[in-house]
């Protein structure tokens, strides 16, 4: 399996254990401006996130464009990786 199909199993994971979610969402669903991602819990995301993979997203990198959906979130963590 590649890099980018492993984080995006383990992206989904923990989308799916962080966000209570009751609809099926696909990688382009804006997680935003359907409900499903607010600040409360954008914040626990990026905390998962961080612990997940390791990785630090200072808060001057931060861009709510970038959590929109899980595509983006992918591409985003593909960056800081």
């Amino acid at each position: 399996m590649n890099k980018k199909k492993t984080l995006e199993k383990k992206l989904s994971k923990i989308i799916e254990n962080n966000l209570i979610i009751k609809k099926k969402i696909t990688e382009k669903t804006d997680l935003i401006s359907n409900g499903l991602l607010d600040s409360v819990n954008i914040f626990l995301l990026i905390s998962e996130l961080e612990k997940s993979f390791k990785i630090k997203i200072p808060i001057k990198n931060f861009d709510i464009n970038n959590f929109r959906s899980k595509k983006r979130i992918l591409n985003f963590l593909i960056k800081q990786i």
